[in-house]
C-alpha cells in the first residue's frame, strides 16, 4: 500500500512539471520576436516594450525613471516626482530626504559643533559667560567663548593663547605674527609637551609657539598631516626658535611628525646664557633662567607637568602651563640674542 502511494505522488509531481513546461513554452518570447516588437533587451532577457516604463527589469534593477533617469527605483517612488511634497520646506517637486534646506541645516549644525570643539567648551553655560581659573596669587586664565581664545594674565600683561589642530587657524596665526612682528632678530619661543610614561618615549603631543603675547598651542597628535604653512615657518621664515635644549625639541618634531627645520633655526638659550654669563646662570633650567635673566616667577606644578597632554580638551591649568613656558622661552630668547 505504501509503495502505491509513493508511485502516485511521483506521477502527480511529474504531471505538474509537465504543465509548467507547457506554460513556459506558450509564454516564452524569443529575442528575435522582441526586436520585432520594439522591446527592451537586457542581458539577453526581454524586459518590456520600449514604450512602457512601468515594468520592472531584471532582478535588482528598474527601467530608467521618467523623473530623474536613475534605475535603482521605480518612477512612482521617485523622490523628485512633481507632486512630491517636502515636509521640511513645504515645497513641491522633492521629498525631505533630498531637501537642500535640510542639508544646509546639517552643515550649519556641524560647523557649530566644530566651533565648540575648537573653543574647548568644558561645561554647559560656557557659551554664555567667560570661564576663569584663579587661586591665591597664581596667574588667572580666562576662556573667551566669543573669540575661542584663552587669556592668561601673567607678567603684568595678558597672553592671548589659541589652542587648535586646524590648518587654517595655524596659517592665520603665522601670517599675523609674521606681518606684525618687525623686531630683529625675529624670535619665537618654542616648547613641546608629551605624556610621561615610565621607561617609554612617547610622541610629542603639543607644540607651543609664542611671539610677544601671542601664543599658539598646536595639538599635533590630532592632525593627519602637517600644513605647509607650518613647514615653511620652520624652514624659510626669518624667525629663530628659542628654548632650553630646543635642538632636542626640533629633533623630536622631525622624528615624530616629519616637521623639519633648518639647522640654524634653533637657539639653545641655556647654552648661550651660560657662555655669556657663567657666574649668573645656576642650573640652566627654564624656571631658574626665567628668574635670573628676565625676572619671571614661574610655577611648574608636577601634577600638570606629568598630566595627560594627549587629550582633546586641555584643562585651564594645562593651557596656563603651556602658555607660560612658551612665553618665558620667548623672553629669554630676546635677551640672549640681543
Amino acid at each position: 500500500m505504501r509503495q502505491g502511494a509513493v508511485e502516485g505522488a511521483l506521477l502527480a509531481k511529474h504531471h505538474q512539471e509537465g504543465q509548467k513546461m507547457i506554460w513556459k513554452k506558450k509564454n516564452l518570447t524569443t529575442t528575435s520576436d522582441a526586436v520585432a516588437n520594439n522591446d527592451i533587451i537586457v542581458n539577453n532577457n526581454v524586459v518590456a516594450n520600449n514604450n512602457n516604463y512601468k515594468t520592472r527589469g531584471p532582478k535588482g534593477s528598474y527601467l530608467p525613471c521618467q523623473h530623474c533617469g536613475k534605475i535603482n527605483h521605480s518612477s512612482f517612488k521617485c523622490w523628485r516626482k512633481p507632486d512630491a511634497k517636502c515636509t521640511k520646506c513645504n515645497q513641491l517637486g522633492h521629498k525631505d530626504v533630498i531637501c537642500k534646506s535640510k542639508v544646509q541645516q546639517q552643515e550649519a549644525n556641524a560647523q557649530v559643533v566644530n566651533q565648540k570643539e575648537e573653543g574647548q567648551l568644558f561645561e554647559s553655560g560656557f557659551n554664555k559667560k567667560m570661564v576663569m581659573a584663579k587661586s591665591n596669587n597664581e596667574p588667572t586664565v580666562i576662556f573667551n567663548p566669543s573669540t575661542f581664545k584663552y587669556m592668561v594674565s601673567y607678567d603684568g600683561l595678558t597672553i592671548e593663547t589659541t589652542v587648535t589642530y586646524k590648518a587654517n587657524v595655524i596659517e592665520e596665526w603665522i601670517n599675523f605674527v609674521s606681518s606684525t612682528y618687525t623686531e630683529n632678530p625675529k624670535v619665537v619661543g618654542l616648547d613641546t609637551e608629551w605624556t610621561r610614561v615610565e621607561y617609554k618615549k612617547m610622541k610629542v603631543a603639543i607644540l607651543q609657539l609664542c611671539v610677544e603675547n601671542k601664543c599658539l598651542i598646536i595639538q599635533l597628535f590630532r592632525m593627519y598631516n602637517i600644513p605647509q604653512s607650518l613647514r615653511n615657518f620652520f624652514t624659510i621664515s626669518d624667525f629663530k626658535f628659542a628654548g632650553v635644549a630646543v635642538m632636542n625639541d626640533l629633533e623630536m618634531l622631525e622624528n615624530d611628525y616629519g616637521l623639519k627645520s633648518n639647522i640654524n633655526k634653533g637657539v639653545d638659550v641655556a647654552y648661550l646664557a651660560k657662555a655669556r654669563w657663567p657666574d649668573l646662570i645656576s642650573t640652566g633650567g627654564l624656571k631658574s633662567m626665567a628668574k635670573e635673566l628676565v625676572g619671571l616667577d614661574m610655577k611648574k606644578p608636577k601634577k600638570v607637568c606629568i598630566s595627560e597632554w594627549k587629550t582633546k580638551k586641555l584643562s585651564l591649568s594645562q593651557v596656563e602651563y603651556a602658555s607660560i613656558d612658551a612665553y618665558a622661552s620667548f623672553k629669554i630668547g630676546k635677551v640672549v640674542l640681543n
